[in-house]
């Protein structure tokens, strides 16, 4: 098993804490960035992971597009966005 393949098992398997930190209303995209740049000595690892964690999310509700559109918003204009499904109910992409 690779490294990505242990962490797409381990969200997968976790995926009640994954939902649980997406609705919590303190979480932002900021608090990814922020670890990410301490982590950045640790290569593309984080990114990967995080990029697969987005995966998920879109798996359970979020469409591509808002949330591609919401990472874009907190990262370059840093609106007051929260990355949570029930914002996005109503735009459903499969």
């Amino acid at each position: 098993m690779t490294v990505l393949q242990a962490i797409v098992q381990q969200l997968y398997n976790d995926q009640s804490s994954l939902l649980m930190v997406l609705n919590n209303k303190d979480f932002t995209i900021d608090d990814l960035q922020e670890r990410d740049s301490h982590l950045q000595y640790q290569s593309n690892f984080f990114k990967k992971a995080f990029g697969l964690m987005l995966v998920l999310v879109r798996a359970i509700g979020v469409c591509v597009i808002c949330s591609r559109k919401c990472i874009q918003l907190r990262f370059h204009h840093q609106h007051n966005h929260y990355l949570k499904p029930e914002n996005h109910q109503y735009h459903r992409y499969d």
